[in-house]
């Protein structure tokens, strides 16, 4: 499991977010790399809270 980080302040409430992340190496390799890329579609919410689907 990775994680990441956004920086978020008052003034994003309501803003859209389009996080993307995309595998580009690892072991062991992958045997199916067609399926290494997503995407999800995030609105800030609160301070502290962002929804995401």
């Amino acid at each position: 499991m990775r994680s990441f980080h956004v920086p978020l302040h008052l003034l994003n409430l309501g803003l859209p977010y389009t996080v993307k992340a995309h595998r580009v190496d690892g072991v062991p390799e992958d045997p199916n790399p067609l399926n290494d890329r997503d995407t999800r579609s995030c609105t800030v919410i609160g301070i502290l809270r962002v929804l995401c689907h």
